[in-house]
């Protein structure tokens, strides 16, 4: 979770980063996403974890059809 609130000059060193330690297979989808979510500028809804550990995109929510 340190890796959330990286600073903007190491945003790129910690993609690279989270992706490699990701391929090695010392992480989990879901955590590797939700850092990527957040480093890029945490646009749309947050990853959600699934039982296999999977990252899991959540669509918004339709409020005009409500």
């Amino acid at each position: 979770m340190i890796f959330t609130h990286t600073a903007n000059y190491y945003k790129k060193e910690v993609e690279g980063l989270v992706n490699k330690e990701h391929e090695a297979g010392r992480m989990i989808e879901y955590k590797k996403e939700y850092i990527l979510w957040h480093i890029r500028g945490r646009n749309g809804l947050p990853p959600a974890s699934s039982p296999k550990e999977k990252a899991i995109w959540q669509k918004p929510l339709d409020r005009e059809n409500k």
